[in-house]
Formats: structure tokens, sequence, C-alpha cells
């Protein structure tokens, strides 16, 4: 009798010993899977706050060119659809337009830059090239830093305008 006893609980114990061995491994898993889940989630957030920052930046150098003509030249009647012949005439007919279009263009963009800034996000200009025949072409490089504990993420583009002359 004493035998069977102790194999009883020789055998109790294994089995215990193998149930929590396997609650314990489903649990690691689980957890692992949780945590790769969270990250994933949080390099999706990164991705669709710098896609969001490019859209809007796309339109800000927009804006700031137009802005920028209308300052350069003192024009109070702007559209923001094209220039007007007159307005884009007055513009190239001074020798340092383009220098000047550059630090207006850099002066605007800047600031709307630092109402497009979100958390752990940082936005950075390069070059700003202003090329125009019959119209004007801004290209101005951009890089956007996503920086945090987790995840960092850097994208480098360039984002152009068009500005019509009507």
């Amino acid at each position: 009798m004493k035998g069977t006893g102790v194999e009883v609980a020789a055998i109790a114990i294994l089995a215990t010993v193998m149930v929590t061995g396997i609650v314990m491994a489903n649990l690691v898993y689980r957890i692992k899977d949780v945590m790769m889940s969270s990250e994933e989630s949080f390099i999706l957030e990164a991705i669709n706050r710098i896609e969001l920052l490019k859209l809007s930046l796309t339109q800000s150098l927009l804006y700031s060119t137009y802005n920028s003509i209308y300052r350069y030249t003192n024009s109070a009647d702007g559209s923001y659809d094209c220039i007007s012949n007159k307005v884009y005439k007055e513009m190239i007919s001074k020798s340092d337009y383009k220098e000047e279009l550059d630090n207006l263009i850099m002066e605007e963009m800047s600031a709307y830059s630092e109402k497009l800034e979100m958390e752990n996000t940082t936005i950075k200009f390069g070059k700003l090239k202003i090329e125009g025949d019959g119209g004007l072409e801004t290209i101005l490089e951009i890089s956007i830093l996503f920086d945090s504990n987790l995840v960092d993420l850097e994208d480098k583009f360039d984002v152009k305008s068009k500005i019509e002359v009507c």
C-alpha cells in the first residue's frame, strides 16, 4: 500500500508540474503576442502621422508660395487659383526675386510647421528650389522624424507646388 501512495503522489506532482508548464508557456506566448500587437499599432500610428504631415505640408507649401508672392509684390488682391500676369511680371522684373521669395516661403513654412507639430514628431526643411518660366514651381526638401521609445522612423521627400499665371 505504501508503494501505491508514493506512486500516486509522484504522478500527481508530475501532472501538476506538466499542467503548470503548459499554462505558463501559453501565458508567455500570449504576452508576447500582445506586446507585438502593441508595437505594430504604434508603428502604424507613426506612419499615419507622417502621411498626414506629408499631405498637410504639400498644401502648406502651395499657400506659403501664394502668400509670399503677394507679400513680395505688395498685392492686396490675390487668388489661390493663379496669380495675375501683372503680379507675375512685377515679381520677375526684380533681379533678387528668387532669394527674397525663398526667405518669405521658408518663413511661412516655419509658421505652418509650428502649428503641425505633434508629439514625438520633428519636421526639418532642406533646400528650396524656385523655378519659373510662365509660372512658378517650388520644390522643398522635407524630413519628418518620428522618435519614441518603441519606434524611430524618418521619411525624406520633396514637396512641389506649381503656381499658374492667369
